[in-house]
């Protein structure tokens, strides 16, 4: 919720349904990791990579990366829910 509520402060112009879509995505591969605990050994920038990995593919395929044009603050958004997590 923390990491909509701040990508929608920042960034406005979203439509919300889906940014909710493509936070759904994020998390489902979030999930997959096995362990939450291993976030914090697994630092900001591998994080980021390993969900970019593993979500972009499916962004991608339901057009809401180029729709939203995704590129542009993909990593502001990983990097973001990558704080949330660790204070949750």
């Amino acid at each position: 919720v923390k990491t909509y509520q701040d990508t929608m402060i920042n960034l406005p112009e979203l439509d919300k349904d889906k940014l909710k879509n493509i936070l759904i995505i994020i998390q489902h591969k979030v999930n997959e990791i096995e362990k939450i605990s291993s976030l914090v050994l697994m630092g900001k920038r591998t994080f980021i990579d390993n969900i970019k990995k593993k979500a972009t593919s499916e962004l991608l395929k339901s057009g809401l990366y180029s729709d939203l044009k995704v590129w542009e603050w993909y990593d502001v958004l990983l990097s973001q829910l990558f704080v949330n997590l660790q204070l949750y």
